[in-house]
């Protein structure tokens, strides 16, 4: 049978402590490896409940060599139940306390006994199904990149949040008025390109018309460039 025993200056030393530094103490004492409770449910199901042992005791008043012997048959009948029915950790347990009457008070182990039934027993296929089950790890990982914030400015560079404001908005005005003027740019860069296609193919086609015809086409041809650039701009 599983065996662990505590030392009465171990469970007087858990008994000054909080619980989450108790359960890190007890872990130490049963030379437990360290547990996350997400990654590790059945062993801190087992944890959990010899801590909540050794809770009772010390709310009871029980003396600390008792409580030494409690947390053993606490330790025991969990691992008793292992492919064991309920029947026959129940002879175990009652074999148990006949063996620590001589060592125990009597009202104590009684109130001991009642304590496990009302917890360990009531939920016996619970943890038969932790003591006997492999829990199997299912968890997904996502890396992510996190940006670190840029480092924060001395003081006395710091503005005032409506100079702040009204600088922000003035670069918005800015770029705007950049994207504009760029937009038009390139509204006038197109139609140049298109007017420079229109007039070699004007100039090709004067080639075969008479002069006086030739001279009045170009004039037209010379106003009508400038009426749209002028529309442009």
């Amino acid at each position: 049978m599983a065996t662990c025993c505590l030392t009465t200056d171990e469970i007087k030393e858990i008994s000054n402590l909080s619980r989450p530094e108790g359960l890190i103490h007890l872990q130490n004492a049963m030379c437990w490896e360290m547990i996350d409770p997400e990654d590790n449910l059945d062993r801190s199901i087992m944890l959990d409940f010899l801590y909540s042992t050794l809770e009772f005791c010390f709310r009871k008043g029980f003396p600390l060599l008792e409580s030494c012997y409690f947390f053993q048959l606490s330790y025991e009948i969990l691992h008793c139940c292992k492919m064991n029915i309920l029947t026959s950790t129940l002879l175990f347990f009652q074999s148990r306390c006949e063996e620590f009457k001589e060592c125990v008070d009597q009202n104590n182990l009684q109130c001991f006994s009642e304590f496990i039934f009302e917890t360990f027993m009531k939920h016996y296929r619970l943890y038969q199904y932790v003591v006997e089950c492999q829990r199997h790890r299912d968890s997904s990982e996502l890396q992510m990149s996190v940006n670190v914030p840029p480092d924060i400015l001395p003081l006395s560079e710091g503005k005032e949040e409506s100079i702040w404001n009204y600088e922000q908005k003035l670069k918005e005005v800015e770029l705007e008025e950049r994207l504009t003027a760029e937009q038009k740019q390139a509204a006038f860069e197109e139609v140049k390109c298109k007017d420079s296609a229109k007039i070699e193919c004007a100039y090709r086609a004067l080639d075969t018309l008479p002069d006086d015809k030739k001279q009045k086409t170009q004039r037209q041809t010379m106003r009508i460039q400038e009426d749209r650039h002028r529309s442009i701009q």
